[in-house]
C-alpha cells in the first residue's frame, strides 16, 4: 500500500527541478544578451557566412572558365568518396579530379584561416568605426578567397580532362643519359654551356647555363642560372638585383627535357644604402619532395596543339604548355630558323597565360606575359 506523503513529496521535487531549470535558462540567455550586446561589431561579422560552411556544396557549378576558356571544369558532383564508374566511362579513374578536389579543401581551409587570423587583427583595433571598417573588410577579402579557390578547382578539372585523368607520374619509368655521356642538344632547348640577355621594359635577364649538375629524385640534372636587375638608367651597370632563378632541367634518352626544380630568391633592399638580401623563396619546389613531379619543358618533336604538364608542384608551380602555330609571330619578333611557340597556363593563375617563341638551335627568343591589360615583352638582343 503506497504511502499518503510519498506523493506530495515527489510532486514538489519535480517542481523544485523545473524551477531550477527556468532559472538556469534565464541566466544563460541573459548573460548571452549581455555578450552579444556588448560585442556588436563581432555580432556583425559573424552574420556573414558561416566559417564551417560546406563550399563543396557548389562543387563546379560557378561555371569559371580559366586559361582564354579552355579549362570550364567538372560540372558533377563527384566527391571524393563517390562511385568511380562514371569518371571510369569517361576516360579512366578520377585520380586527377580527386586531386583537385583536395587541393580545394586545402585552398578553403587556408582561406579560413587567413580569415580569423583578420579577425584577430581586426578586434585589436581600438576605434570603433575603423574596426567595423576592418569587419567590413575581411568580408570582401573572404569571399574574393573562396571564389579564387573555386575558381582554380575548376581549372584544374578542365586540365585533367586535357592531360588524363590517371595518376600523374612525371618521369618514373624514363630513362635518362648516363652520368659523362656525350648528349646532343634539344633543337629548340639546348643546354650546352652559354650565356644570354634578354631585355624587358625596365629590367634585363642575365641567363647562364652552367657546366654544374645536381642530382634530384635519383636523376642528374643541368644548372640555369637567371638573374633580374631593374636598370633605372639603360646604360647602368649591373643593376639592382630583383631575383635570382636556379632551373634545373634533365635530358633523356629521346631527347625530351625535363624540368627537374626551380629554387626562387627574390631580393629586396632592408637597409637603404645596403645590398639587396633574400627576402623569399616562394614559388621552389624540386621534382621527388612534397609531392612535386618533374615536367616536360620541351619535347624533342613538339606536336601542334598537344598539350602537356610543364611542372607539377600541387599549389606551388603547375604550369602546363600548348604548342600553337607561331604563323602570326608577335611584332618585333624575328625569327631566322624554324620556330615553334609554346602557350604557357596555370591553374593557379587561370586569367592569363605566356606565350613563349623558341627558334631552332638558338632557343627561346621571346615571350609575352598576358593577363588583363598587361604585357611584358622579353627580347634577346
Amino acid at each position: 500500500m503506497t504511502s499518503p506523503i510519498r506523493t506530495p513529496i515527489l510532486e514538489n521535487w519535480f517542481i523544485a527541478l523545473l524551477l531550477s531549470l527556468a532559472l538556469g535558462l534565464c541566466s544563460l540567455t541573459s548573460q548571452q544578451a549581455f555578450a552579444d550586446e556588448a560585442d556588436d561589431d563581432t555580432q556583425t561579422e559573424e552574420q556573414s557566412d558561416d566559417p564551417e560552411e560546406d563550399d563543396d556544396s557548389d562543387d563546379g557549378d560557378d561555371n569559371s572558365k580559366g586559361n582564354k576558356g579552355k579549362h570550364k571544369g567538372n560540372q558533377g558532383k563527384n566527391k571524393s568518396g563517390d562511385d568511380d564508374s562514371d569518371e571510369i566511362a569517361k576516360g579512366g579513374k578520377p585520380h586527377c579530379q580527386k586531386s583537385a578536389q583536395y587541393l580545394f579543401l586545402a585552398c578553403k581551409h587556408m582561406t579560413h584561416a587567413a580569415r580569423w587570423e583578420r579577425l584577430a587583427e581586426c578586434e585589436n583595433i581600438l576605434d570603433r568605426d575603423q574596426r567595423s571598417d576592418c569587419f567590413t573588410q575581411n568580408r570582401e577579402f573572404f569571399a574574393s578567397d573562396r571564389q579564387s579557390c573555386r575558381t582554380q578547382r575548376n581549372s584544374r578539372k578542365g586540365v585533367c580532362d586535357e592531360v588524363g585523368r590517371e595518376v600523374y607520374q612525371g618521369w618514373d619509368d624514363v630513362r635518362f643519359w648516363d652520368d659523362g655521356a656525350v648528349i646532343v642538344d634539344n633543337d629548340y632547348f639546348p643546354l650546352s654551356p652559354s650565356s644570354s640577355v634578354y631585355v624587358a621594359t625596365e629590367t634585363t635577364i642575365d641567363r647562364e647555363v652552367t657546366e654544374s649538375t645536381r642530382k634530384i629524385d635519383g636523376v642528374t640534372c643541368k644548372l640555369v642560372v637567371e638573374e633580374e636587375r631593374y636598370k633605372s638608367d639603360p646604360g647602368a651597370d649591373p643593376g639592382i638585383l630583383l631575383e635570382r632563378v636556379e632551373r634545373l632541367y634533365a635530358h633523356d634518352v629521346d631527347d625530351n627535357i625535363w624540368t627537374c626544380g626551380v629554387l626562387r630568391q627574390q631580393y629586396g633592399v632592408l637597409v637603404e644604402g645596403e645590398d639587396p638580401v633574400v627576402v623569399s623563396t616562394l614559388g621552389s619546389w624540386e621534382a621527388g619532395s612534397a609531392g612535386a613531379k618533374a615536367g616536360i619543358a620541351m619535347h624533342a618533336i613538339p606536336i601542334l596543339g598537344e598539350t602537356y604538364r610543364r611542372s607539377y608542384a600541387p599549389g606551388i608551380d603547375e604550369e602546363l604548355a600548348e604548342v600553337i602555330d607561331p604563323i602570326s609571330l608577335a611584332p618585333g619578333v624575328e625569327c631566322v630558323g624554324d620556330c615553334i611557340v609554346l602557350r604557357i597556363t596555370s591553374p593557379l593563375a587561370p586569367e592569363g597565360y605566356r606565350d613563349e617563341y623558341y627558334e631552332s638551335g638558338t632557343g627561346l627568343i621571346h615571350s609575352e606575359n598576358q593577363g588583363g591589360d598587361d604585357t611584358l615583352y622579353i627580347v634577346q638582343p
